[in-house]
């Protein structure tokens, strides 16, 4: 491009800047022109306004326009209905409570859950502490070849 074209082009991006400042400052604008193509659309349209121009600038705002409300509607459709569907289960806790959660007494925050014991789940730490054999109380598969790896030393200094 030639100097004089270059500086005419400066003027007229100038002067459309501020012309439509509030216009450009609009946030849908501002994320539409992030966009390199849209910005050379816009640039098109400023150097030389003909009606071509004018209507691929307007069919990508189109369809930037409609992603944007698409995704808006997805979001909002998702939002409500999880609002919903959280609604309809405190309903239903509400209405059908389970027996082991209801309370023993109205004032009383311990309920029947709180009460009961399995007696396959107690566990005597210091048992387990003292016994020789650590290896058979661990579950975990990794954790149990990293204890047998250890010293009989290392074992009894736990």
């Amino acid at each position: 491009m030639d100097k004089d074209r270059l500086n005419d082009l400066d003027e007229k991006i100038g002067e459309f800047f501020d012309a439509n400042q509030e216009f450009l400052n609009n946030k849908i604008i501002k994320n539409f022109l992030n966009n390199i193509e849209n910005q050379e659309l816009l640039l098109n349209v400023i150097e030389n306004p003909n009606e071509n121009n004018k209507n691929k600038i307007d069919e990508s705002f189109k369809k930037f326009y409609f992603n944007v409300r698409f995704i808006s509607f997805i979001s909002q459709t998702i939002y409500f209905s999880a609002i919903n569907f959280d609604k309809k289960i405190r309903l239903v806790n509400s209405r059908f409570p389970l027996i082991a959660d209801s309370n023993l007494k109205e004032d009383d925050q311990l309920s029947i859950k709180d009460l009961i014991v399995d007696d396959k789940a107690h566990i005597d730490i210091e048992q387990i502490i003292n016994d020789e054999n650590l290896e058979k109380y661990v579950g975990d598969e990794k954790l149990l070849q990293a204890i047998l790896l250890l010293t009989e030393t290392q074992k009894k200094n736990h």
